[in-house]
């Protein structure tokens, strides 16, 4: 691979990582900030209790952000500090 490959493919891994942290800190204030609301228009579609509804929003933050760690932080991380 030539540098300006590997330069190209850390700055898409460095901006993934920007959007997708973004995203997550979105998901965040809105459950933290918003639970009832969250929780209501949920409950409308979906036919789960709101200790279930609790649980699966912290399921699903949890895998994302694994997601995002392995996925896209590791890579930008070996490509900026090993390459």
């Amino acid at each position: 691979m030539t540098a300006d490959t590997i330069a190209t493919i850390q700055t898409f891994l460095g901006w993934n990582l920007v959007i997708h942290f973004g995203l997550l800190l979105i998901t965040l204030a809105f459950l933290t900030l918003g639970r009832h609301w969250v929780v209501r228009l949920h409950q409308q579609f979906f036919a789960l209790s709101k200790d279930q509804l609790l649980r699966t929003y912290f399921n699903f933050i949890a895998a994302y952000k694994i997601l995002i760690l392995i996925f896209v932080a590791v890579p930008y991380l070996v490509i900026r500090f090993l390459l």
